[in-house]
């Protein structure tokens, strides 16, 4: 599971400490009830910084997104993640849902590493600094996929779709 709030210092001078109460994904599923985590229990978990250009606008200008890879996030809310990924479970989808209403589903084969080397990420931040509200708090970013239809904004929850 998550370990529970916590207060991250950043060193950048940014503080996580007034929204590490707030809840900034929701995962569906794994549980009777949603499991929330925090902006904060993101920040803690294993990070990455991806150098990418952005999928819509200036095309010359790279930007830095600190994300997790979106494998360790669902394993730390308690889905099965490694070598349990066989047979049947090859059918199992996480849907991610975005505040406007858009949805993209990846196959959670794809999400593990030992299977699909190219990684999806939920990103927090971007130049060192949370995400813009039009974009943000969270981010899902596919940096392999040559179009960005599953680069999803505004990203709310996370749905376990077992069938």
């Amino acid at each position: 599971m998550l370990t529970p709030k916590v207060v991250l210092v950043l060193g950048l001078g940014l503080s996580l400490t007034a929204v590490a109460d707030q809840v900034a994904i929701r995962i569906e599923g794994v549980q009777t009830e949603p499991i929330s985590v925090s902006l904060a229990q993101l920040a803690v978990a294993s990070t990455v910084i991806l150098s990418i250009r952005p999928p819509h606008g200036d095309k010359e200008s790279a930007a830095s997104y600190r994300c997790t890879p979106l494998s360790v996030v669902l394993q730390n809310s308690g889905i099965p993640m490694g070598s349990s990924i066989t047979g049947s479970r090859f059918a199992e989808v996480i849907q991610v849902r975005a505040r406007d209403g858009y949805k993209a589903a990846f196959a959670l084969a794809e999400l593990e590493p030992a299977i699909s080397p190219n990684g999806v990420f939920l990103c927090i931040e971007k130049d060192s600094k949370p995400l813009e509200a039009s974009e943000g708090p969270l981010r899902i970013i596919a940096p392999a996929e040559k179009r960005q239809g599953r680069w999803v904004r505004q990203v709310e929850s996370l749905v376990w779709i077992k069938p």
